[in-house]
């Protein structure tokens, strides 16, 4: 018999579609192929450069009218991940009972790893979200009747917080939104997702609303967003990189501790939040500017885990061999599951 683990939800970066290879590109390539797409040169080797930023300077080197290139781009980026499948990983945390996924991934791997041919369209079930370019309520609802085995007793809830790649339209929506108009790319998205989250924080996303403190004293468990799971649920996170760029996800910790520090919460509702990160033996490759690389690496690596634990972040550390990526997730799923 499984323990109960509705108390627990997971969030899932980019990471896990490359631990098991599956043809899908990293972000580098991805830039790399945009910026060859539109015809801009782009120094994407530089390693102080956020991905984010990036993508605004292709975006502002291409010429044509803006909301045009930026709808292209949009375009050239779901088509990048709308063939990328599931693997054994996706099936295993799909099949752990985990009933809230949050993902940074615009794609549909974890979906297909219940429906092979997932592609969001209305014969996989009802949405919870009317956004068209911000993803606070965004997520794939399945409900028990669909779910495949008996390993889940209410539902499953798979939340893409950063966007997808297909955003389900009505027939007039889809004259002025590109499906794949929630993506997240650039500050100036990253800046207007904020503003929502604050919104929802405060309880004025909505009428139906409340705010996130009332939501804590009353003790209301089921997500209503992904939010939530950064306050209510047990969270654990792995195989995302927390780029200083993901300026939601930092601004949520902060306000988290903040209301921590501040005694906002009762001490037994405070709930726990887990990152899971990997660590490999010293390598010293014989091209110098690898090295210089793998050490500016350590140090952001550094930074972040200085940052993440001040915000009240439980890090914890899985040796791994070198790009054993697949056993960095096994360990993952037995202890977050423990």
């Amino acid at each position: 018999m499984k323990k109960n683990i509705s108390n627990k939800a997971f969030l899932i970066g980019n990471g896990i579609n490359r631990a098991i290879s599956n043809g899908v590109k990293s972000w580098e390539d991805l830039l790399g192929n945009l910026s060859k797409s539109f015809s801009v040169d782009v120094d994407l080797s530089n390693e102080f450069k956020p991905f984010p930023l990036a993508f605004e300077e292709i975006l502002f080197k291409s010429g044509g009218n803006f909301e045009t290139t930026l709808r292209d781009i949009k375009e050239r980026i779901a088509e990048a991940f709308v063939n990328t499948p599931a693997n054994d990983l996706h099936r295993a945390i799909i099949e752990s009972g985990i009933e809230n996924i949050l993902t940074t991934n615009y794609d549909y791997a974890f979906e297909k790893a219940l429906f092979e041919t997932f592609n969001n369209q209305k014969e996989f079930g009802p949405r919870s979200t009317e956004e068209t370019l911000n993803s606070v309520k965004r997520r794939t609802w399945i409900k028990e009747r669909v779910l495949k085995n008996s390993y889940r007793q209410d539902e499953l809830n798979i939340w893409h917080i950063n966007g997808e790649i297909n955003q389900r339209l009505t027939p007039s929506e889809r004259k002025t939104v590109s499906p794949a108009n929630s993506i997240m790319i650039g500050y100036e998205h990253y800046g207007a997702y904020l503003v929502e989250i604050q919104k929802y924080i405060a309880g004025e996303k909505s009428k139906k609303d409340i705010s996130n403190n009332e939501r804590i004293s009353e003790q209301y468990l089921k997500p209503n967003s992904w939010i939530d799971c950064f306050f209510q649920k047990e969270l654990h996170i792995a195989g995302i990189t927390f780029d200083f760029s993901e300026h939601h996800l930092w601004w949520l910790l902060n306000y988290r501790a903040k209301q921590i520090r501040k005694g906002k919460f009762k001490k037994n509702n405070i709930n726990s939040i887990y990152y899971y990160y990997h660590i490999t033996s010293d390598i010293f490759p014989n091209d110098p500017s690898v090295y210089v690389k793998s050490l500016l690496r350590k140090k952001n690596e550094k930074a972040k885990l200085d940052l993440l634990e001040a915000l009240y972040v439980k890090t914890i550390p899985i040796t791994i061999g070198v790009n054993d990526y697949k056993f960095y997730y096994d360990q993952f799923l037995i202890k977050a599951l423990e």
